[in-house]
């Protein structure tokens, strides 16, 4: 692989990597580890990363790691041939397989979490992930259609804390074309996972159907507008959750009704949501929290709150109380 003479498109995944590698690389200098699938944008990504640290940042800490599902019979050969790949434009490498259990959340979120586990457990430095503009405007359309809050409108965070590792999605800027022409550029192999083409998956079908057409419908520029969407739904979200957390630092058993009272429903919501979330109620949606919240903004005697998991949220003596 050639780096001297960089296509436009080459030249734009270097850019968008290099100043996340060179924050890498400031004393104390950090790990960084490449999510790589053996897809066309992950090894766009790690091609990008090679260059960089080839070129300009010999001290970088850099690996990719490619996750083996174990789902299809090919996969094993996938993530071999793509780490050899990566270790010969020097970019070391290696393959970590794993055992993906569906405990009832579906295969897709299965192999989700036991692919970021993977890659952040134990891990003190930053992940770099290859997510692009496509992927961002298909979140916040799949988000829409569920008629999702701005925190889910918000999409994919460039740069998230999981447990130790700093998590970056230098690449939400670029468009997928982009990431393979630049990987076709660069004489990179990769795979075209087959599953990406079924449409049994609402992910599929967005990227398929929905944004093109919408594409077509409304007009060029579309993706890029919900990509905007996201970032400013992002910010916003950011500010309103740090109200809430200021204005319940430390989540107790109860929650005074007088203080909910005072907040603007956009607040205080959030303040509930983050209640019921210490209170170990994860699967919180929209109507829980409203539910919830009537028993302060409509309070007319009525009955308690069931929740996910037997709770039953009532009110009394002027406090709002789990029970259990």
């Amino acid at each position: 692989m050639a780096f001297r003479n960089l296509s436009p498109s080459c030249l734009a995944v270097v850019q968008a990597v290099r100043a996340w590698l060179e924050a890498a690389c400031e004393y104390p200098v950090a790990p960084v580890r490449i999510g790589v699938s053996g897809g066309v944008d992950s090894m766009s990504l790690a091609a990008a990363c090679a260059h960089v640290k080839q070129r300009s940042l010999p001290e970088a800490k850099a690996e990719a790691m490619i996750v083996d599902h174990q789902l299809q019979e090919s996969s094993g050969k996938v993530a071999e041939y793509a780490a050899q790949q990566l270790r010969n434009i020097g970019l070391p490498a290696r393959v970590e397989r794993v055992n993906v259990v569906d405990d009832g959340v579906g295969m897709e979120a299965a192999a989700r979490d036991a692919r970021y586990a993977a890659l952040t457990d134990h891990f003190k430095g930053m992940l770099l992930l290859a997510h692009s503009m496509d992927d961002q405007a298909e979140t916040v359309l799949l988000g829409l259609s569920r008629g999702s809050g701005t925190r889910s409108m918000a999409g994919m965070a460039v740069e998230s804390i999981r447990g130790e590792t700093r998590v970056v999605r230098p690449l939400l800027g670029l468009r997928a074309q982009t990431l393979r022409q630049a990987a076709v550029d660069w004489g990179i192999d990769f795979w075209d996972d087959p599953q990406n083409a079924q449409d049994r998956f609402a992910r599929v079908r967005a990227r398929k159907s929905s944004l093109p057409t919408l594409e077509k419908d409304l007009g060029p520029g579309f993706t890029q507008a919900l990509a905007r969407t996201a970032t400013m739904a992002g910010r916003d979200a950011d500010y309103l959750d740090a109200v809430a957390e200021r204005e319940l630092p430390n989540p107790g058993d109860e929650i005074s009704v007088e203080q909910l009272a005072g907040l603007h429903p956009a607040i205080a919501t959030r303040v509930l949501r983050r209640w019921l979330n210490h209170l170990g109620i994860e699967e919180v949606g929209f109507d829980h929290v409203e539910a919830v919240f009537r028993l302060v903004s409509a309070w007319k005697g009525q009955r308690g709150v069931d929740l996910p998991g037997s709770v039953r949220i009532r009110r009394a003596q002027g406090r709002l109380q789990a029970v259990r």
